[in-house]
């Protein structure tokens, strides 16, 4: 690794690290704070919510990953933000119109938060990123702390707050335009059909993905309520604050497997993506062993004796995250169909035995099903590693 790259993921990792603690925070207080069935309805409409944002944006600001090396970047820049503030727009149009809930019009503001963090990250610019992020979650964990009285509806305000400060805080930063629009003096040609197809097919995965990781806890939650859907959804929420451990590498690799994937360096990406499984084998068995101060420290004390769903969609999202690193030379090669058709047959195959299995064998069975799913999704991703060793290998030989 280089000497720039080391330092930047150094970097990287210890301000996502910081910003998982805080974010870890916020959610001790939201689980030690609400009730059962409050709970519920957060975990309801906060899932929904983030499923809107990216189908709704197109994921426009992912270009930013893929395309910052091959597009002017001031028309990339231009371009992107163009398309996020429509997405504000009808985003809020949409949540006032369908819940009439106007403290929750702010959330849109994601999307505009969410093109600064990634612009951030494409350029490198990790002192950036880091600060707007844990920004965020200290804002978060402040209006938490100073609610009275805390409900679903003004946790998810309270988020929209911190969405909406922090992108206000980003636009000191403005500068950052201007310095990048001098950097790059390449030639280049702005590709917006190459870009708006892959951003598409982003956003759709994004909506396919999350049929595959919410729609049991609708299915619970219309079978048998909120209160019983409190476990398993406290369960989700744990596994997912242990995946942003493997979020870190899964976020900063694909920086990584494009470079070097442009200059055929293949030894180098296979290098970091073992080190990278012998990591995520140590971080389950540390959780396998310490599940209890889990629950405790994520404020989650009242339901460790519903642990077993911890244990079983942990096992699910090993699977998840080993055919996500296989996937992205699909990312790479611009042929994100596959993942598409791969993913959309994962999510029917796990919503249709939700609806058959849970009425039948409760909300455990929906556990059951999520690594059913995605140890398949594994199987299919396989295709990938060959097809890229193929790939690399062939133009070694040329």
């Amino acid at each position: 690794m280089s000497h720039n790259r080391f330092k930047s993921f150094v970097g990287f990792f210890f301000g996502t690290v910081l910003s998982t603690f805080l974010g870890v925070s916020a959610l001790h207080v939201i689980n030690k704070n609400l009730e059962p069935y409050e709970l519920g309805v957060f975990s309801y409409n906060y899932n929904l919510l983030q499923l809107l944002y990216p189908l709704i944006s197109l994921s426009i600001y992912t270009s930013y990953i893929r395309f910052i090396n091959e597009s002017p970047v001031k028309d990339l820049i231009n371009y992107v933000r163009k398309v996020s503030v429509c997405g504000v727009i009808i985003m809020s149009s949409g949540i006032y119109f369908f819940s009439r809930e106007e403290e929750w019009l702010l959330f849109s503001i994601i999307i505009l938060l969410q093109e600064r963090l990634y612009l951030y990250k494409a350029l490198n610019r990790i002192g950036y990123y880091n600060l707007i992020n844990v920004f965020q979650k200290i804002i978060l964990l402040i209006l938490l702390f100073f609610t009275n009285s805390l409900n679903a509806k003004n946790v998810i305000f309270c988020y929209s707050l911190s969405f909406l400060l922090s992108w206000l805080l980003s636009l000191s930063l403005i500068k950052l335009n201007r310095e990048v629009t001098r950097e790059n003096s390449k030639v280049l040609t702005f590709k917006k059909n190459k870009i708006l197809r892959y951003t598409l097919l982003s956003s759709i995965m994004t909506g396919v993905t999350w049929v595959s990781s919410f729609s049991d806890q609708y299915v619970i939650k219309y079978y048998f309520g909120f209160e019983e859907l409190a476990p398993y959804a406290v369960a989700f929420r744990l596994v997912s604050v242990i995946s942003i451990a493997t979020s870190i590498f899964l976020s900063y690799f694909p920086i990584i497997y494009f470079e070097d994937a442009n200059k055929k360096i293949y030894s180098s990406i296979k290098r970091y993506r073992f080190g990278f499984f012998i990591s995520l084998a140590m971080l389950y068995v540390f959780c396998y062993f310490t599940y209890e101060y889990i629950y405790i420290l994520l404020g989650a004390g009242d339901y460790i004796e519903e642990h077993r769903y911890f244990f079983i969609l942990l096992i699910g999202e090993i699977f998840r995250v080993l055919a996500s690193t296989y996937m992205i030379y699909f990312t790479y090669r611009l042929k994100q169909g596959f993942i598409l058709f791969s993913m959309t047959i994962i999510s029917i195959l796990n919503l249709l035995l939700n609806v058959i299995l849970i009425p039948k064998f409760g909300p455990i069975s929906a556990a059951f099903t999520t690594v059913f799913s995605y140890f398949i999704y594994f199987i299919i991703s396989l295709r990938c590693y060959f097809l890229e060793r193929r790939y690399f290998l062939t133009i070694d030989e040329v």
